[in-house]
């Protein structure tokens, strides 16, 4: 009996125990799945209070500026603008307004205007050593490497960010210093810092190094992204500098066509630095007349000696100089160098007609000699300007018409080869000029990185065996008694109705509970009175809350004509347009 009753205590006992390790799982579950949830960063409750603020007060300029650089680091720039124009219109001189701006414009990639704003902000007082980091990243992306290295270095010096110390080494490794963008990284990557270990893959790309920066990326990167990455490793060497610094920091990369070409604001902003730097070397060259000596002043050393026709061999030597240029480009550049060679014959320049003489007797003599008439360059250019690659031209003679000029094809085809050289002057006709000013590229569009290296695979490809100057015989087609018809046009379907357009809207909260917005929202509509009748309530997820939408309106104008009633009435918005593809929400 009593070893029945302790085996009945003991299975007592046990059940019990079970039901309590049952009923201990699902807490034990919630308190893991709770431990797990992502906390919003610290900028987002530094928004919330900047907004509450402006809630009470709305011209409070302090929470504008807190407010524009709390959506600066969440990587919101169009709230971030609303909030800094607002501030503008209250203290336009204040310093870190300007300072808030020149950050926005920086995040979009738009460094001459991020510079504009910066030194604003330093001629209004607004510390340089706080703008350091930013501005030197503005340097670098029009090229001026030097001048961002020194911001950089000043940043360091108060901070030691390693974000700063990769963009550091990015410069470093643009302007050619392998050693210095080594030593900088060293420490990330002893650290076996992941962010360091692309940068560095990057910098490689860019001083040439492509199968260390390949290697990197394929050790690092799975295999279908690391294949992705390949093509654009291998063309970081032949970007320019603002390109391999917009490339590398902001993950922007030009279109194919592009390639080696400056935006022509970043181009004028490098050819200033390109004229300064001149100006300073050339304050170091002797100048005036020679002392003892009654001999006028000379602009240089060295008299300018009047340019002459190049002879059979050294346009023999050109040419092949072009080729071994040729050699060290990818084989999609020489297929479309050699098939343009091939189709494109340069015209003869035609020398500048001479004066009519008075007898035709005389003119005729030329037209039997072989020696071209010299053509005179100007004595202002220095010799170093004829550096520039293109094929030599004979002078034709007097009497003959010259062919259709065919120069802006050719300069067209080597503009990305030469485009860092100053222009020869070789005295062409002044009309020249303007045909290759003409070919002005325009704004350089920017997009994802697959999306740029698809046109690359559309470009032709020139045989193994292809020879400059060589004809390609499966080029050419046979005659036909009668011309093939032609393939009926396909038809073009219709484009697909975006599902979310983007649109302008006034948000006028933000929040996580969307119960609580709709209290938000009912007691701000009531205090609009008729404004933002049958405009919502619409909500869109925004960081770890949602923005309380009104609208949509047709323009940003009659967004900002809202903005400005609202406030008014003491009521804080403003403005916001939703990006194509995101949905907007009806708060039930």
């Amino acid at each position: 009996m009593q070893s029945l009753a302790r085996l009945s205590l003991s299975l007592t006992l046990g059940l019990s125990l079970s039901g309590l390790a049952l009923a201990a799982l699902p807490q034990t579950a919630a308190a893991q799945n709770a431990m797990v949830q992502p906390l919003p960063p610290p900028e987002a409750e530094d928004l919330n209070e900047a907004l509450r603020r402006l809630s009470r007060s709305p011209s409070d300029l302090d929470a504008l500026l807190e407010a524009g650089e709390a959506s600066i680091a969440l990587g919101d720039g169009d709230a971030a603008m609303g909030f800094f124009v607002r501030a503008q219109d209250i203290s336009p001189g204040n310093a870190r307004m300007k300072a808030g701006l020149g950050r926005v414009f920086l995040a979009e990639g738009r460094a001459i205007e991020a510079l504009r704003f910066f030194a604003e902000a330093e001629t209004s007082g607004y510390p340089l050593v706080e703008m350091a980091a930013d501005r030197g990243l503005a340097f670098d992306l029009v090229g001026d490497n030097l001048r961002a290295q020194e911001l950089y270095r000043l940043a360091l010096a108060r901070n030691d960010d390693p974000a700063t110390s990769r963009r550091l080494a990015l410069s470093l490794a643009i302007s050619g210093e392998r050693a210095q963008f080594e030593r900088v990284l060293l420490p990330q990557l002893k650290d076996e810092d992941r962010a360091g270990f692309r940068t560095r893959a990057f910098g490689l790309a860019i001083l040439g190094d492509e199968r260390e920066a390949i290697s990197i990326a394929e050790a690092l990167m799975p295999t279908d992204l690391a294949l992705r990455m390949t093509p654009y490793l291998r063309y970081m060497a032949r970007l320019t500098k603002a390109q391999q610094a917009a490339a590398a920091n902001l993950g922007t990369f030009p279109r194919a066509s592009d390639i080696g070409r400056d935006m022509p604001g970043i181009a004028g902003y490098s050819v200033q630095g390109v004229a300064i730097s001149r100006q300073a070397d050339a304050s170091l060259t002797p100048s005036g007349p020679v002392m003892g000596s009654d001999r006028p002043a000379q602009a240089s050393s060295r008299p300018a000696i009047p340019a002459r026709p190049p002879s059979r061999a050294e346009r023999r030597q050109a040419e092949r100089s072009e080729r071994q240029a040729l050699a060290g480009l990818d084989p999609m550049s020489r297929a479309r160098a050699r098939s343009e060679q091939a189709r494109v014959t340069p015209a003869p320049t035609p020398a500048p007609a001479p004066a009519p003489a008075p007898t035709p007797a005389p003119a005729a003599a030329p037209i039997q000699s072989n020696t071209p008439a010299p053509v005179q360059t100007p004595t202002s250019e220095p010799a170093a300007t004829q550096l520039a690659i293109a094929l030599p031209a004979e002078t034709p003679p007097a009497n003959v018409s010259p062919a259709p000029l065919q120069g802006p094809t050719v300069a067209a085809e080597r503009g990305i080869e030469t485009f860092d050289l100053p222009p020869a002057t070789t005295g062409r006709p002044a009309s020249e000029p303007q045909l290759v000013a003409s070919m002005d590229p325009g704004p350089l569009p920017t997009g994802t990185l697959e999306d740029v290296f698809a046109e690359f695979g559309a470009l032709p490809t020139a045989s193994p065996g292809a020879t400059l100057g060589a004809v390609d015989v499966t080029a050419i087609q046979p005659p036909r008694e009668r011309a093939a018809p032609p393939p009926p046009a396909p038809e073009r379907a219709a484009p697909p109705v975006v599902e979310h357009p983007s649109r302008h809207w006034v948000q006028v909260a933000t929040g996580r509970d969307r119960d609580a917005l709709k209290f938000d929202w009912r007691r701000i509509s009531r205090n609009a009175q008729t404004l933002l009748d049958g405009k919502g309530p619409f909500v869109t997820p925004w960081v770890e809350a949602n923005r309380l939408l009104a609208g949509p309106y047709p323009s940003a104008a009659e967004a900002r004509s809202v903005v400005t009633k609202l406030k008014e009435l003491e009521i804080d918005s403003f403005t916001f347009q939703s990006p194509r593809g995101q949905e907007i929400e009806t708060l039930d």
